[in-house]
Formats: C-alpha cells, structure tokens, sequence
C-alpha cells in the first residue's frame, strides 16, 4: 500500500492532489485519485497536520507512552484507511539537488484498511517521507532513483538524484536503532545495467548498487519484478516491486540478501 499527498502550490494558488494505491501480488488491485483547490487545504508545520475539505487525513502525534505516532484516516466510496504508523527508527533531513528531504526509514503499521465493506487488517513495517522542492526544481534536474532495504535491525535509504548535464548525486543513509550514518558518496556506486521503454521512456530494468564504507560493505544487484507507471503534468513515475540479490557486511557480520522492496524513478520531461 502506498499513499501520497502532493501539494503544489505558487504563493496562495495552487492544487493538492492525493493519491491511494494498494497491490496485490505486484499489481495495483485500488487506485484512487484526487484533485483538489489549495483553498480547501490545510496544513500545520509545527504539529504535523493535514485536512482537506474540513476532514482530517494526516495527524502526528505522542502516545502517552512517548511514542511519536503518524495517523492516515481516509473515508471516501469503497475506502476506509484508519491506520498508525509508530516510528522505530530515528529520522534524518538534509538537502538534495531536487530540495529539502526528511525521512523516517522504519515504521511499525497497526490499523485497518476497508474496501467495498471488506476489512484488511494491517500489521507491518512503513517507511514515511516528505519532501520540499522549489517550483523551478524540474528545470534544474533530470529526476531521481530511489530505494530502501529493511535489514531487521539496520534500514538502507538510497538514492541517485539526477542533475542536468548529467551531474549525480548519489545518497545512502544507514540507520541503526536511534542511529544513523551519512555514507560519503565516494563510497557508493550505482550502475544501470538494462533499461527499456515504456511510455514512449527509457527507464531502468536492471540495475546495481555498490558500498565500500567503513560502516557498510554493499553488493547489490536490483531487478524488477513489476513496474507501474504514474503521470503527473511534467512528472513521469514508475514504482517498482524489485528483488535485491546480494550480500552486505555490517561490523564484520555478513549476511546474504534475497528479499522484495519498492523503489521508485522520477522523470521530468
């Protein structure tokens, strides 16, 4: 299940549009979109709070046992979503050429998921992130690869974010516990290995993600199991269900690597 709340937006005018998406062995089973008018949103920075039309869909908060806590609520025709999702990894922000990021790499999901009066319960790991980038951001970059991989007690965040003239910026974050280590980007190596078209784009099908660090000895090799695409005005998006092969080696304990994420790729243009 995936979920995202787009805000764009030039001073008071602009559109929000949010987005459902729920997968079934790799393929969207619900898809639901919608557009709205920036009047009909509201937000709040200081405590974590979104309401569109009046109806709260976003809250953050702390549980009387001081635990930090994400609510998602949505109640439109065939869909109720009502679930938690509980930090359990310590977040990290920093800039990228695309703009300002935050992430939180590891969270624990607990609630229910309604379709057509047909309950799903939820129970499960997610992974949160919001993200700030400046309207020009899609005349100043090709885009970005994006990527994570849940190691029981450790998280990989990665990323490859795309300049024009082909200027990369390559980004892996290792986070432990209440932890987590930038890894220089000397020490990453990413490589498309296939790509092919679709929608009229050329898009990665293979591809290879290398750590030689300190902290983290990486060999990856990434392989799409599914793709689906996204459009969005100038956007293009495709997100993958990948299977990562490979053996990583943490504080001299490896540890070989067959497992199913997500990952996503952004085109502009």
């Amino acid at each position: 299940m995936v979920s995202l709340i787009n805000v764009l937006h030039i001073g008071r005018f602009g559109i929000v549009l949010t987005g459902f998406f729920l997968y079934k062995d790799y393929e969207p089973i619900k898809i639901i979109r919608n557009r709205y008018p920036l009047s009909n949103f509201k937000g709040n920075e200081n405590n974590p709070l979104i309401k569109i039309r009046g109806k709260e869909i976003l809250k953050g908060y702390i549980t009387d046992n001081k635990k930090w806590t994400t609510k998602l609520f949505r109640d439109e025709k065939n869909l109720k979503i009502d679930l938690d999702f509980i930090k359990k990894s310590k977040g990290f922000k920093g800039k990228t050429y695309l703009g300002n990021w935050l992430a939180i790499p590891k969270m624990e999901v607990k609630g229910s998921i309604y379709i057509d009066d047909i309950r799903i319960n939820a129970n499960g790991l997610g992974y949160h992130d919001h993200n700030i980038y400046p309207i020009y951001a899609p005349f100043k970059t090709r885009g970005y690869y994006f990527g994570k991989l849940d190691l029981d007690s450790n998280h990989l965040t990665w990323a490859r974010v795309i300049k024009n003239h082909n200027k990369e910026q390559l980004l892996a974050i290792l986070s432990k516990n209440q932890e987590y280590f930038n890894i220089p980007q000397k020490s990453i190596s990413y490589k498309i290995l296939q790509e092919d078209k679709d929608h009229r784009k050329k898009i990665p099908t293979k591809f290879s993600l290398d750590i030689n660090d300190d902290h983290i000895k990486l060999k990856l090799n990434i392989e799409p199991i599914k793709y689906h695409y996204i459009g969005v005005f100038i956007a293009h998006y495709w997100r993958y269900h990948v299977r990562y092969k490979g053996e990583i080696e943490i504080n001299s304990i490896k540890k070989k690597i067959d497992t199913i994420e997500i990952t996503e790729y952004l085109k502009f243009f």
